[in-house]
Parts: structure tokens; C-alpha cells; sequence
């Protein structure tokens, strides 16, 4: 079923939006297209323009949909031909992850849920005075062609004072047993490598790997900046309240993932600038 005034279809995975080419750079079609779908599909055919240059491309469509996601709340699928034919700007765009692939790989999966999500996190990075650069906690998850073929370990693992877990919708964050965050993979995880970059390298059960790079505000940083426990703020960086112990421990200064939540909302009931609003 198509809705009559946008390229809007009923199907069995949801509602899918339709927005060809360059429809998703206007503002406004993009907007009301999102407010009345769960993902949007995003055909498109960037020329190409010489060796090197797909990261030039990249960059500027994944910082603008990535805002959008959040904003939204709305899942972003862009279909793009690779070099030489294209420009590679192809990738997968939720309100947590963004989904790329290696250069040479021309397919590649994804996994998006129809749910509601959004990354609480620590504040790890300054407000940006761009505001499509202010996408809060976000994660990059590369599907990658070449990658070590030692130092993996099973998981579970622990890792910056959290245990890493695989399960079958994703990789899973924990605090004490309390689940903090689940970036979503399209296979269940089996093993974990810790590069010298703070980006964690991910085989599934497939034998894919991923590499996951956490961002704050479209600022490198890492996992362990925006979901390790907190013992002070020497940078300031995050909101003062955190640091305080919760009631529920006498020896913990982090909080729960619910309390987190719901400071995160009190935040932003205020004003706070950490989830994009609409312009």
C-alpha cells in the first residue's frame, strides 16, 4: 500500500520511505518522510571522480544523515554504486550505528531495528557549533576485507571495566550486570580483538569482521569514554550530575543504565545540548 502524497509503502518489515537521489538532500521532503516511516531507502548514483576521493564523498552524507537518524528517529538505507562507477557513498544509517564497508567490498549486511533507540552515553566531547555534528554517542561499524587473523578472544570479555558480551542481536555493554548498551550486528558476535586505536575489531559467527568506532559528536573517541565507569570529571566534559553516586551503591560511582536515561531526559527537557532537534 503507497501512501498518496509521499513515496511512502506499507510492507511487512514496517513502513518504507522513498527518497531517490538527491530528494534527501531537501529538508523539508526529508522530514515529512521521516515522520511518517520506520526506514528510509535512499537509491542514489554519485559520478565518479577520480582515485581517492571517496572519503570526500563519504564523509559530508554520512554527517547529515547521521543527524537525521537521531532527530528523527529513523532508520537511513543509501544505495550507492562503487568505485569506479560510483562514488561508494553507500551505507546504513540508524539513530546508534552507521554501517559502511570497505572500499572494495561492493554488498554488505546491516541491521536495523524497527524499535525506538537512542546511545546514552557519557558527555565525552564538547558541543559542536555545527549542529549537525551534534549526533551525541554514536557508533561506525565498518565491515572490513583485510584483518588479523590472530590475537582474537572469545567472548564474553572484560574490557575498560565493563564485560563485553555477544548475543544473538549484537555486541552488549555491561556494568555489574546491568546492561548499559547493544550495538546491533547483522550476525551474533563470537570474538573480540582490541586494536592500538581504541576501535574494537568484532568476528561474527559468519566469519565477518567488523571494526566499531565510538564518536561523540562526530569526534573520534572511545568506548571507554563514553560507557567506561567514571571516577571524576578533571576534562568537564561530562554533566556534573553524573559523577555523584546513586543511592542503589556505596562503592560505584557510576549509575545505571535507568538512572542515566533518565537524567539524559531531564537534560534535555531543559535545553541541554545533547539529542538534535529540529531546525
Amino acid at each position: 500500500a503507497k501512501s498518496p502524497s509521499l513515496g511512502i509503502f506499507t510492507t511487512p518489515m514496517g513502513r518504507i520511505g522513498i527518497l531517490i537521489c538527491l530528494d534527501i538532500e531537501d529538508d523539508t521532503l526529508l522530514y515529512q518522510t521521516a515522520q511518517n516511516c520506520d526506514i528510509i531507502v535512499n537509491p542514489a548514483h554519485i559520478p565518479h571522480r577520480g582515485h581517492g576521493q571517496r572519503s570526500h564523498a563519504l564523509q559530508p552524507v554520512q554527517r547529515r544523515l547521521q543527524w537525521w537518524a537521531l532527530a528523527c528517529n529513523v532508520s537511513i538505507v543509501r544505495c550507492d554504486l562503487r568505485p569506479p562507477m560510483g562514488m561508494g557513498t553507500s551505507m546504513v544509517v540508524t539513530p546508534c550505528e552507521t554501517f559502511l564497508a570497505s572500499a572494495h567490498l561492493s554488498l554488505f549486511e546491516a541491521a536495523v531495528s524497527l524499535k525506538a533507540r537512542q546511545f546514552y552515553s557519557w558527555y565525552a566531547s564538547r558541543h559542536r557549533s555545527e549542529f549537525l555534528d551534534n549526533t551525541g554517542a554514536h557508533s561506525i561499524n565498518t565491515l572490513q576485507d583485510r584483518h588479523p587473523k590472530d590475537a582474537w578472544q572469545a567472548l564474553p570479555q572484560p574490557a575498560f571495566g565493563l564485560q563485553l558480551e555477544g548475543c544473538a542481536q549484537g555486541l552488549s555493554f555491561h556494568l555489574k550486570g546491568e546492561l548499559l548498551h547493544l550495538i546491533i550486528l547483522p550476525e551474533p558476535p563470537n570474538e573480540i580483538c582490541f586494536d592500538q586505536s581504541s576501535n574494537l575489531l568484532i568476528r561474527d559467527l559468519k566469519g565477518n569482521v567488523w571494526s566499531l568506532r565510538a564518536h561523540h559528536n562526530n569526534i573520534p573517541v572511545s568506548f571507554k569514554d563514553i560507557l567506561g565507569p567514571q571516577t571524576n570529571d578533571t576534562e568537564g566534559n561530562s554533566p556534573p550530575v553524573i559523577a555523584k553516586q546513586s543511592s542503589t551503591s556505596s562503592t560505584c560511582p557510576c549509575i545505571s543504565f535507568r538512572f542515566l536515561k533518565e537524567l539524559w531526559q531531564r537534560l534535555f527537557s531543559v535545553g541541554f545540548p545533547i539529542i538534535p532537534r529540529i531546525p
